[in-house]
């Protein structure tokens, strides 16, 4: 099983579509309480709103 990520793009707030190589789609709903150390960037919404394409 593979697990390459081949599209991702914002859905909303805290929302990522993301569709993996073996054709499985999804939605990533990101709780805030998670974006801290390495993750502190979810935190900006213009970014993770540039999140396209792969």
């Amino acid at each position: 099983m593979y697990w390459d990520v081949v599209a991702v793009h914002s859905v909303a707030v805290n929302e990522l579509a993301i569709k993996f190589q073996d054709g499985l789609m999804g939605t990533l709903v990101i709780d805030p309480t998670y974006c801290t150390g390495v993750f502190t960037a979810l935190h900006d919404e213009q970014l993770v709103g540039e999140s396209t394409g792969y």
